[in-house]
């Protein structure tokens, strides 16, 4: 629960933000600055964009309550709005998953798995029937044909992929074998309507999983010992992710070729500040975070050179980013920047 919330000014500098990260600042840039959020006793921390660049924004407090969770949608150049909720208690909202035009949040109920379904013009978020014997929905993607979800199984806890053809209204379970609970499932990116990646970590090795949805097989990818992957975003056979090794935290790009993915360093820089990344269909982007210093930062990367951008009127660090076509949002608890990279 958010209380007593100030405006607070947090200039970050190019030295402060990004400090020996190996990004290069472009003085002409213009700050951005935070819009405080239209809830103030509820925290915002999933964030999700459409193709169209309505961008949407949830949170919850996970207990019984009035308002227990909260939504609200920016428009291209408009103004934030609200928009109604289910009555449905929801204990968490985890993530949003968004295709041309209507977006699927996804989270935990009392009874288990909780997906709700904004569409183009609506203003209030349905709740659709979940995904039978899930105890919480844990991450989703959505491209034009489908959307994928992973949730935990009530039974032993393990995560299992659930596909969805009609935009959330029925989920089938996919002959895949599921996750074990020992692995943290750390990243998400559906690539075709046959082909899935998975990421996750165990015992501090990271993997990587395809999911061959037609043949009902994992084809697994270790990669280097300490080496972890998240925050995807992927277009057609295209990914971009922060890479978590010893030495810090990294944004690479990746191709998807013959069942593998191969991943190279955009940019070389030793900071773990970097916890968010999201980018558009042309590969520009927005990393977000907290800075060494302990502030909030955000970055943008317009396909050649990083930029780290001032920030105007934004308290405490990011916790999700989005992007759609051209537009990008980054929210904190209380505070949302919207911009275009």
């Amino acid at each position: 629960m958010i209380r007593n919330f100030r405006r607070l000014t947090f200039t970050v500098l190019v030295a402060v933000g990004l400090s020996g990260c190996g990004v290069t600042a472009t003085p002409s840039a213009l700050p951005l600055t935070g819009t405080p959020s239209l809830s103030i006793s509820v925290a915002l921390n999933a964030a999700g964009c459409d193709q169209a660049n309505d961008c949407l924004i949830v949170g919850t407090t996970g207990v019984v309550g009035t308002p227990n969770s909260v939504a609200q949608l920016s428009h291209p150049g408009r103004s934030w709005r609200p928009l109604a909720v289910p009555t449905e208690i929801a204990t968490t909202l985890s993530a949003v998953g968004c295709n041309r035009s209507e977006c699927l949040v996804v989270g935990s109920g009392s009874s288990g798995d909780l997906v709700w379904r904004w569409r183009a013009g609506s203003t209030r978020l349905e709740a659709l029937v979940p995904p039978v014997n899930g105890q919480g929905a844990l991450l989703i993607q959505c491209t034009a044909a489908q959307c994928q979800m992973m949730d935990s199984l009530a039974s032993d806890g393990s995560s299992r992929l659930l596909i969805s053809t009609d935009h959330g209204t029925t989920w089938t379970p996919s002959p895949l074998p599921t996750v074990p609970l020992s692995a943290t499932t750390t990243g998400l990116a559906v690539l075709s309507p046959t082909a899935t990646i998975i990421t996750s970590e165990q015992s501090g090795r990271g993997s990587v999983v395809t999911a061959d949805v037609k043949n009902s097989a994992w084809v697994p990818q270790v990669l280097t010992p300490a080496t972890t992957l998240s925050s995807f975003s992927c277009r057609l056979h295209t990914c971009w992710a922060l890479r978590h090794r010893a030495q810090g935290v990294s944004v690479v790009r990746g191709h998807f070729v013959h069942g593998q993915l191969t991943m190279t360093p955009l940019t070389h820089q030793p900071t773990t500040a970097a916890e968010q990344l999201s980018c558009t269909a042309d590969g520009h982007c927005i990393a977000s975070g907290l800075s060494t210093s302990g502030r909030a930062w955000l970055a943008t990367y317009d396909g050649a050179t990083w930029t780290t951008r001032d920030l105007l009127y934004v308290a405490g660090p990011f916790l999700a980013t989005a992007c759609g076509a051209k537009r990008c949002v980054a929210t904190t608890t209380t505070t949302s920047v919207v911009v275009s990279p």
